[in-house]
C-alpha cells in the first residue's frame, strides 16, 4: 500500500496492542483501516461519532486525495467540535488518512469521550508523548516500533 500524499512511498506497518497502523516515513502521515480505528475507540459507533463530530469542510477546500485500499477520491472531514481536526475519509469505508500533526490533535481531543482515555493510551503507546507545543511528533513512531511494509 502506498501514501496517499506521496503517491509513490511505501506505507510502514506499525503495531502495538495487536492494532496495526500504515504510517509513511516520507511525510509522516498515518492511515488507519476502519476497523482498526474501531479497535482504538472500542466501539464502531463511539469512533464514528467522534471522527464526524466536528464541521465539515466546504467541497473543494485543499487537496483530494486517493484511498490507498480502492484508488477512489476520498473526502475532508471533521473530527471534534471546539477545536476540530481535519482529516481524509474514505467515502466507501476502507479508512481514514491523518496527516502529519493530526494525530497529535486528535489525541489531545480524545480525552473528552467516554472512551477517551483508551483512545489517548493507545496513541501515546504508538506514537510516544508529544510535547505541549510539538504536535506534529505524535505521528512519528516509538523507537522500535517499525515494522514491515504494508
Amino acid at each position: 500500500m502506498y501514501c496517499p500524499v506521496c503517491k509513490e512511498e511505501p506505507l510502514i506497518g506499525l503495531e502495538h496492542d495487536e492494532i496495526e497502523v500504515d504510517y509513511c516515513v516520507q511525510c509522516h502521515g498515518v492511515w488507519l483501516d476502519a476497523s482498526e480505528a474501531d479497535l482504538i475507540f472500542g466501539d464502531h459507533d463511539v469512533c464514528m461519532t467522534f471522527m464526524t463530530s466536528g464541521h465539515k469542510p466546504a467541497p473543494g477546500q485543499g487537496r483530494q486525495l486517493d484511498c490507498p485500499i480502492c484508488g477512489k477520491p476520498m473526502e475532508r472531514d471533521a473530527a471534534g467540535e471546539d477545536n476540530p481536526v481535519i482529516y481524509d475519509r474514505c467515502k466507501t469505508g476502507d479508512g481514514l488518512w491523518f496527516d502529519e500533526g493530526e494525530l497529535a490533535r486528535v489525541l489531545r481531543e480524545g480525552h473528552r469521550l467516554e472512551q477517551g482515555d483508551k483512545v489517548e493510551a493507545f496513541l501515546r503507546g504508538l506514537f510516544g508523548d508529544p510535547s505541549t507545543g510539538g504536535a506534529a511528533s505524535a505521528n512519528e513512531p516509538a523507537e522500535g516500533r517499525e515494522g514491515g511494509n504494508a
